[in-house]
């Protein structure tokens, strides 16, 4: 899928996977009662490529606004996934108090979690990753998956699979090179490509 040309099938497989991994991301959802475990820590909102339908692999966001929230406090929350048997990795980062970066909106206590499902005894892991905002200030999202949706098409979306198809491979995604950076240059500057893409990179001077 790296060349110039996406055929149809290739086309039809990009979105069935998408549609297939909404699916599956709602079940894993529901089995681990993720909305009612994160609401104990405040209010709960899915993010990312699930809300904007544009999902390539096995990978479910969440932030949740949590005003004034402490440590022991967020650990307490999360001590039923952090426990649970199918919880096969857990990544935590202390991003607040001694820690905090310079912009105060971006006080927060983060999680990664990779969960096997049973009935995925051969590595079809989840990735969970779910942001607890700690900071009195309005929280704004860099690019809410609700706006990114509303602004696609079939070419478009189409366009945004292939590259995230191709780029969630590399090294450099999704944290030197993201879905922010797909998403701008599909959507705002004609990009439709995985070659247009590097070029777009190139230019802008982000590894390619």
């Amino acid at each position: 899928m790296t060349g110039e040309h996406l055929s149809a099938e290739a086309a039809a497989e990009l979105l069935s996977r998408q549609q297939a991994l909404q699916a599956e991301a709602r079940h894993i959802i529901a089995e681990l009662d993720l909305a009612t475990i994160f609401g104990r820590a405040g209010e709960v909102y899915q993010v990312g490529s699930f809300v904007s339908g544009l999902m390539v692999w096995r990978d479910a966001d969440f932030n949740v606004l949590s005003p004034g929230l402490r440590v022991e406090q967020v650990f307490a929350v999360m001590l039923p996934l952090l426990t649970h048997p199918r919880m096969k990795m857990v990544r935590y980062r202390n991003d607040h108090a001694a820690f905090a970066p310079p912009d105060p909106t971006d006080e927060r206590f983060f999680f990664a979690l990779y969960y096997q499902p049973e009935d995925s005894e051969g590595g079809e892991e989840w990735k969970i990753d779910v942001s607890f905002w700690v900071s009195p200030l309005p929280r704004i999202e860099q690019a809410p998956a609700e706006r990114i949706a509303s602004r696609l098409d079939n070419e478009t979306r189409l366009a945004i699979l292939w590259i995230k198809d191709v780029w969630r491979h590399l090294p450099t995604y999704p944290y030197e090179i993201g879905g922010v950076d797909i998403y701008d240059a599909v959507l705002d500057h004609g990009v439709r490509t995985p070659t247009q893409f590097r070029a777009y990179l190139l230019a802008r001077g982000k590894p390619a």
